[in-house]
C-alpha cells in the first residue's frame, strides 16, 4: 500500500495548473488527496471531512494554514513549498508554524534565508520542458509580448521602459491575477497593438508569444515564474525586474534583459538574438537536469534526518495575541452597535437562511447579548453551549461542548477568534449550519 499524502493547493492553481508537476512527481510514489484550501470561515467548515484520516504527510503548495489547522490534521510528516513572491516581507511568527517541516525552496535567496534562521530547507531550481528541439521562429525584433498580472506593472511602465527598442507591435494579454485589475494603454504612441484574453489552449498562447521577440515578465517578483521560464523555453528575450526568481535564471545581457523598478533601464547595447539563442539553449539544458534533480524531492521526503518529531507551536508573543484579540472584538461590537442604529436585526439573517431554532456557542457577555437581540423575534435559541457550563448564569439551558443539542438547526459562535478550533470541535459532533457571529454581522455589509 503507497503511502498517503493530504496535498493542499491554492483554488486559482486549478485553472492555472502551474503546481501540477509537482502534484504529478507525488502521485508516481504516493496516494494523494489534494484539497483546494482558502483561509476563509466556509473552506475552514469542509476540513472536517479530512480531519479523521491519518496522513503520512501533509503537503502545503503555498498554502499557509493557520495554527489551529496544522495542529487538527492527522499528519506523521509535513512539507512546505514557499514562493518567494508570496512571503517577501512575511513575519517570521508565521514562519514558526513550518519549525519542523522540511521546506523546500524554488528560490535560492529564499533558501539562504530560511538556513540563516534555522529552518530545514532544501532548494531545488525548476526547468520547464522547451515545446520545440530547435527554434524555427524567433520572432519579430521589433514586437513584444507582455502578460500584464499586477497593477504595479502596467503596459504603459513597460512601455515607457523599452522606448528605445524600436517596438511597431505590442501584444498585451488580458488575464489579471485575483485581486487586480487590467489598465489599458494610456497612449498607444503609433504602436499595433493586439488585446487577447485567456486562451483555450496553452498552445494559442505560446504561438501569439512566439511572434514577438520580446516577452516582458508580469510580476516584480515570482515564486518560481512559469511565465517568463516558458518565454525563455521559447527563446524570448525575457525583460524582468533584477529580483527573486527572475536574476535566478537571467544574466543581464545574456540569457534576458534586467531592470531595477524603481529606475526602469535597459542596457544601451545588446544582441537580441544571442540573448534569445542562449536563452534557449540554458532553458534546454536546465530541463535535463531537472528531469533528474525532482527527484529528490521524493528522497528528501522519505528521509527522517529531515524532521523534527515535536511539533512547536508558533511564537507570537502573548501580548500581540491579546492585543489583536481585544481589536477583534472591539471591531465586532461596535460594526454590531452600527447595525441597530441603522435599524437592522440580526433576526432577519436567520429569516434568509431559514433557519428558526438556534445554539449559541459562548456563554459570556457577547453570547448574552445575542440572545437578548433575539428575544421576541421568530429566532428561538434553544440553548447555550459552552466549556465550562456550570459557570454560565442564563434562564436557558446550558451544555457542554461534547453535550449534544438535537433542537438546534444551527449554532452560532460567539467567540470569534477561535471559530476555526470552535468549528473543528463541534463538526466531530453536529451535522447543522456552524456560524461565525462576525460572519452575520458582515452580511449585512
Amino acid at each position: 500500500m503507497k503511502k498517503r499524502i493530504l496535498y493542499l493547493d491554492l483554488p486559482y492553481h486549478k485553472k492555472t495548473k502551474s503546481s501540477v508537476f509537482v502534484l504529478d512527481l507525488l502521485k508516481k510514489y504516493y496516494d494523494v488527496d489534494v484539497y483546494y484550501y482558502e483561509p476563509t470561515l466556509n473552506i475552514v467548515r469542509e476540513m472536517h471531512e479530512i480531519l479523521n484520516i491519518e496522513y503520512d504527510f501533509l503537503v502545503c503548495w503555498q498554502v499557509m494554514p493557520e495554527d489551529y489547522v496544522l495542529s487538527h490534521i492527522n499528519y506523521n510528516r509535513g512539507v512546505f513549498f514557499p514562493m518567494y513572491d508570496n512571503v517577501v516581507g512575511m513575519p517570521e511568527e508565521i514562519w514558526e508554524r513550518f519549525r519542523g517541516f522540511l521546506i523546500i525552496s524554488f528560490s535560492r535567496e529564499l533558501y539562504r534565508y530560511l538556513l540563516s534562521k534555522g529552518f530545514l530547507a532544501k532548494y531545488i531550481q525548476y526547468f520547464p520542458m522547451p515545446p520545440h528541439r530547435e527554434i524555427e521562429n524567433w520572432g519579430h525584433m521589433d514586437s513584444l509580448f507582455f502578460w500584464q498580472r499586477v497593477n504595479n506593472i502596467d503596459a504603459d511602465y513597460i512601455l515607457d521602459m523599452c522606448a528605445g527598442l524600436g517596438l511597431r507591435k505590442i501584444y498585451l494579454h488580458n488575464a489579471v491575477d485575483p485581486g487586480h485589475e487590467f489598465k489599458e494603454i494610456t497612449y498607444s504612441g503609433g504602436y499595433d497593438i493586439v488585446y487577447s484574453s485567456w486562451f483555450k489552449e496553452k498552445k494559442d498562447m505560446l504561438d501569439v508569444m512566439g511572434k514577438a521577440a520580446y516577452y516582458a515578465a508580469p510580476r516584480m517578483y515570482e515564486g518560481i515564474g512559469m511565465s517568463f521560464l516558458e518565454a525563455m523555453a521559447l527563446g524570448r528575450c525575457v525583460i524582468a525586474p533584477d529580483y527573486p526568481t527572475m536574476n535566478e535564471y537571467i544574466v543581464d545581457g545574456e540569457t534576458g534583459l534586467l531592470y531595477h523598478y524603481d529606475r526602469p533601464q535597459l542596457l544601451s547595447s545588446f544582441d537580441v538574438r544571442k540573448i534569445q539563442k542562449n536563452a534557449f539553449e540554458y532553458i534546454s539544458e536546465g530541463y535535463m537536469r531537472w528531469t533528474q534533480d525532482k527527484n529528490q524531492i521524493v528522497e528528501w521526503m522519505e528521509d527522517l534526518s529531515y524532521y523534527i518529531v515535536d511539533k512547536i507551536e508558533a511564537t507570537t508573543p502573548k501580548q500581540n495575541k491579546n492585543e489583536n484579540k481585544f481589536k477583534r472584538y472591539f471591531e465586532l461590537m461596535n460594526d454590531w452597535l452600527m447595525l441597530k442604529n441603522r435599524g437592522v436585526t440580526l433576526a432577519e439573517y436567520f429569516k434568509d437562511l431559514k433557519v428558526k431554532r438556534i445554539a449559541v456557542y459562548g456563554g459570556g457577555e457577547v453570547g448574552k447579548r445575542l440572545v437578548e437581540e433575539l428575544e421576541g423575534t421568530p429566532v428561538k435559541v434553544v440553548g447555550i453551549i459552552d466549556r465550562k457550563p456550570e459557570q454560565v448564569k442564563i434562564s436557558l439551558p446550558v451544555y457542554g461542548v461534547y453535550d449534544k443539542v438535537e433542537a438546534a438547526d444551527a449554532i452560532v459562535v460567539t467567540p470569534v477568534v477561535s471559530f476555526g478550533e470552535i468549528y473543528i470541535q463541534l463538526a466531530r459532533t453536529y451535522n447543522c449550519r456552524v456560524i461565525s457571529l462576525d460572519e452575520i454581522i458582515s452580511y449585512f455589509g
